[in-house]
């Protein structure tokens, strides 16, 4: 629930920015939103890959919670005892705690780059802002506070475009 009224209110918010920064200066609009479609890169390149590392993980964990209720509970405690197989199933354990732990840290570093991405594609659009605004401001065709404008608005337009694109990963972990 939370995605989906997350995902429309970012939907909301970023065309709301775009209306606004197109009224105020279309040309600078325009180079605000090139970048946007940018942040789709991160969605098709990380999401499959997202999916599959958050199912390894899903699995693993669902094999060591097994192995758990059947050798932590009276009735396998007493087995284990009785045949003397607590080494083999000490084995067995670090085995699938390794197992968890590896893809836990696969997933999470799937993420952060993930995330490294996002920011650095967050990092363009303010340098083309500025680097096109300055040139405006110094042939004199736009004053400085629009500029500075923009890049208040330049905040509200890429922070949900990043949440937009992170949003996938989080539908993909629920599915």
């Amino acid at each position: 629930t939370q995605s989906i009224l997350g995902t429309a209110s970012n939907l909301v918010t970023v065309i709301g920015a775009l209306v606004i920064m197109a009224t105020i200066n279309w040309p600078l609009a325009l180079v605000a939103a090139l970048v946007l479609p940018t942040f789709a890169f991160p969605v098709l390149h990380f999401g499959q890959r997202s999916y599959t590392a958050t199912e390894r993980t899903q699995q693993a964990l669902g094999r060591l919670s097994t192995l758990l209720e059947e050798t932590l509970g009276l009735s396998g405690a007493l087995v284990i005892k009785t045949f003397g197989a607590e080494k083999r199933e000490l084995g067995r354990f670090q085995e699938a705690n390794q197992e968890v732990r590896t893809a836990q840290v696969a997933q999470s570093l799937l993420g952060q780059w993930a995330a490294v991405v996002l920011q650095g594609l967050a990092a363009i659009g303010p340098a083309l802002l500025y680097g096109f605004g300055a040139y405006l401001v110094i042939s004199r065709q736009i004053p400085l506070g629009v500029v500075v404008a923009f890049a208040a608005y330049l905040a509200q337009l890429y922070r949900p475009a990043s949440s937009l694109a992170g949003a996938n990963t989080t539908i993909l972990g629920g599915l």
